[in-house]
């Protein structure tokens, strides 16, 4: 559905035009305190909205300059934002949805459309543009779905750490747990949906890439680590790793010390091979579980992911096995 065209009023429209409601009281507090030609944001603290909006130069020069604070805000590149204004002195400006949106948080900080402000305002040219505000600030990254950017723009302004090895995540969990196949491309909304808003999953992928004791894959022990925590809870998974990443007191049998001698002689060249690293410490951990004696571990080519045991450690496992 095309989303209406309006005009916000200027200053001065009688104030019958409005009614008596609450956003009638906010546009008239705002003419007489900031002066604010962005009417439409008064709407602050109300479900989105999306609306096709006539952005004055006024408007425009007003929300670069007060509204563009985002502490994640992507660099602006001046020679883009002039070929924007070229385009609009031109006439030749022909936005499309939703790659071009100009976009507000609720609390009115600019999330998206900084070059396109810039260049109404530069241009002294009116011009009609897809608006959207009281969107969470959250949604910052989701614009960035239409873009291509590296990964360390992503880490600066979606103000994530480890961006490398939560992309590599988020595409074993896309290949292995949605069967998108290993070629699928996570968009940065994949990579916040499965790497961030996953507490768990964040917890993991914190956890391996803080860990450098042993030399393998961050992505795919944070995987196998997860795989571990949905049933045991993070603490069992976790001292699980450090005491294969110590090798301190285990037994000529203890799995834990063949999955530390597999991992250490096993090269990651290819995207299979961080899935047999997830096989290797789910088989090592079930073994361990059970109480099962190990002397040497081995993945096969065609080996699949194992469920991981669900007994409890503290009746299932052997009392003479190393704690």
């Amino acid at each position: 559905m095309t989303p209406a065209v309006v005009d916000w009023p200027a200053a001065g429209t009688s104030r019958s035009r409005f009614g008596q409601g609450n956003v009638a009281k906010a546009y008239w507090r705002m003419q007489m305190t900031e002066k604010s030609p962005l009417t439409f944001l008064l709407s602050a603290g109300a479900a989105p909205q999306f609306k096709v909006i006539r952005w004055t130069p006024e408007m425009a020069e007003y929300a670069f300059n007060n509204h563009n604070t985002h502490q994640h805000q992507r660099l602006f590149r001046l020679s883009l934002a002039e070929k924007y204004r070229r385009t609009m002195e031109a006439g030749e400006w022909r936005p499309a949805w939703p790659q071009c949106v100009i976009a507000f948080s609720v609390g009115g900080v600019l999330l998206n459309g900084q070059k396109t402000i810039w260049a109404i305002w530069k241009s002294g040219i009116t011009i009609e543009v897809c608006t959207q505000w009281n969107v969470p600030e959250s949604d910052f990254v989701l614009y960035d779905d239409f873009q291509s950017r590296n990964l360390s723009q992503l880490a600066r302004q979606a103000g994530l750490n480890n961006v490398a090895d939560r992309n590599a995540l988020t595409r074993m969990v896309m290949a292995i747990d949605h069967n998108l196949g290993m070629r699928v491309n996570p968009s940065v909304s994949d990579v916040v949906k499965y790497t961030v808003d996953n507490e768990l999953m964040n917890a993991a992928i914190t956890f391996a890439a803080n860990r450098s004791a042993i030399r393998t894959s961050d992505a795919a022990m944070a995987y196998a680590l997860y795989k571990i925590a949905v049933v045991h809870g993070f603490d069992a998974a976790s001292s699980f790793y450090e005491r294969v990443a110590s090798g301190v007191n285990l037994g000529a049998d203890d799995p834990r010390l063949h999955l530390k001698r597999f991992l250490e002689r096993f090269a990651i060249k290819h995207w299979q091979d961080r899935v047999h690293v997830v096989i290797a410490v789910i088989k090592a951990f079930n073994a361990w579980m059970n109480g099962t004696p190990m002397l040497l571990m081995k993945v096969s080519p065609k080996e699949e992911i194992p469920e991981v045991v669900g007994a409890s450690p503290l009746y299932n496992r052997s009392r003479s096995r190393t704690p």
